[in-house]
C-alpha cells in the first residue's frame, strides 16, 4: 500500500452516528427487514414506470437489477423464500424449516456491527457487509446500500481522480510483456529512467513506480472506495470497498474493516483464522493458509505462497504466480496490528487478486 494511499485509508469519516432511548430502540426496524422494505419498494416503483409506459421490458429488468445491486441482501432474501414456497407447497414442516433459513441467510449477508469478520458465502459469492463482492460485471455507476460511492463514481468519469494500490507488479510479470525489453517497456509506456518515486501515469494502463530496470518496479492499476457512511458499532471504525476501474467500468476487488477495538479475547491471529475458515469452507479447490510477513507487522492468506515484497513491506508480484500456473479467483487477504500492541488488529482486508491480474493481462496487450 502506498503511503499516500494509507493515509486516504485511515483518514475515515463515519457520517452517522446516534445514541436511542430504549423506547425509540424498540420501535427501530430491524436492519434485515429495513433492508427487505427498501428493497421491495424499489421494485414497486420500477413496476409501477413499467404499468404506466414509461419503461420497456429491457429497462424493467434493468431497474429489477439495479434494486438488487442497492439492496443485495434483501434480494437474496425474497429469491430464497420464493424457492422455499416452489419446492415445499405440500409440505408445511419443511416449509417452515426452509422460510427459517431464508432469514439466516438475511441476516448473514446484512451488516451485523457486532461481527469483527463480516465475510459470507451464499451460493458460491462472497458477501462483506451486506455487499456482493468480486462479480465480473462492471458498473458505469456504483450504488451500494450504506456506503458513499462518490469517490469511485467521480474517478468514473475522470480517471485522474484515481487512487493506485492493492498490490504492486513488474510490468513484465503480465503475459503479453514477458518477452519484452525493459527498454521496449520503457519506450512504449514513455517511463523515466532514474528512480520515479512519484510514479508516472501510463493512460489505459495505470501508474508505475520505480526505475523499470528494477526487479522491484510497480505497476499499480487505478481504484477507488466507497466507504460506508453509518453507525459502524462498538467494535469496527470504517468498512471500505475498493473496486478496480477499467473504461468507465468498476469492479469490486478489495474489502477493508478498520477496528477501534476488538471483543474481548479476540486477536490478530483469530480474526485471519475466522477469515481462512470462511474461504476453506466455501472454496474447497484450494486450501488457504496463514503466514507472517517478515517485513511489517502482518498475516498473510493465501492459496500460494508469498515470498516477494516491495520496498514497504507490502506483497509484489502476486500475480506472477497466479499467471503462471492459470491460478484463477484467488483471495489474498491481510491483517495488520499495532507493532506497539502486538494483539491489537489494526485492520483487515480481503482481494480477489485474480480479478487484478486479469486486469492486467488485458491493459498490458495494448502496449
Amino acid at each position: 500500500m502506498k503511503k499516500s494511499t494509507r493515509i486516504f485509508f485511515l483518514t475515515l469519516g463515519i457520517g452517522y452516528s446516534g445514541v436511542m432511548l430504549a423506547d425509540e430502540e424498540k420501535k427501530t426496524p430491524k436492519p434485515q427487514n429495513k433492508e427487505t422494505s427498501q428493497y421491495l419498494t424499489c421494485r414497486k416503483k420500477s413496476l409501477k414506470l413499467f404499468k404506466a409506459g414509461f419503461l420497456d421490458k429491457n429497462e424493467l429488468e434493468a431497474e429489477g437489477n439495479s434494486c438488487k445491486s442497492q439492496f443485495p441482501g434483501a434480494a437474496v432474501f425474497i429469491d430464497c423464500k420464493k424457492v422455499a414456497f416452489k419446492k415445499n407447497k405440500k409440505d408445511p414442516k419443511a416449509l417452515k424449516a426452509s422460510l427459517l433459513a431464508c432469514k439466516d441467510v438475511l441476516a448473514k449477508v446484512t451488516f451485523n456491527p457486532e461481527d469483527p469478520v463480516p465475510f459470507y458465502f451464499h451460493r458460491r459469492r462472497l458477501y462483506f457487509a451486506g455487499v456482493p463482492l468480486f462479480s465480473q460485471n462492471g458498473e458505469d455507476e456504483v450504488k451500494v446500500p450504506k456506503f458513499n460511492c462518490s469517490a469511485v463514481n467521480a474517478a468514473l468519469k475522470k480517471p485522474q481522480k484515481a487512487e493506485f494500490m492493492f498490490f504492486g507488479n513488474h510490468p513484465k510479470v503480465f503475459e503479453s510483456l514477458k518477452d519484452h525489453s525493459v527498454e521496449a517497456i520503457r519506450k512504449s509506456m514513455k517511463l523515466p529512467t532514474g528512480p520515479n518515486k512519484k510514479g508516472k501515469f501510463v493512460a489505459k494502463f495505470g501508474k508505475v513506480f520505480g526505475d523499470i530496470k528494477d526487479a522491484k518496479a510497480s505497476a499499480y492499476f487505478p481504484t477507488a472506495s466507497c466507504s460506508f457512511d453509518r453507525d459502524s458499532g462498538e467494535f469496527i471504525d470504517g468498512l471500505k470497498v475498493s473496486y478496480l476501474l477499467e473504461e468507465g467500468l468498476a469492479f469490486p476487488y478489495v474489502a477493508i474493516i478498520f477496528y477501534k477495538k476488538m471483543p474481548e479475547g479476540k486477536k490478530a491471529q483469530e480474526l485471519i483464522d475466522a477469515l481462512a475458515a470462511t474461504l476453506n469452507t466455501f472454496e474447497k479447490n484450494h486450501r488457504y493458509t496463514v503466514s507472517k510477513n517478515p517485513k511489517k507487522p502482518q498475516l498473510i492468506l493465501s492459496s500460494f505462497p508469498i515470498n516477494d515484497f516491495d520496498e514497504e513491506g507490502d506483497p509484489h508480484n502476486v500475480c506472477k504466480k497466479i499467471i503462471d500456473n492459470s491460478l484463477v479467483n484467488r483471495y489474498l487477504g491481510i491483517v495488520q496490528w499495532d507493532s506497539k500492541a502486538a494483539s491489537f488488529p489494526e485492520y483487515i482486508l480481503l482481494a480477489n487478486v485474480s480479478l487484478m491480474c486479469d486486469m492486467g493481462n488485458r491493459l498490458a496487450t495494448k502496449f
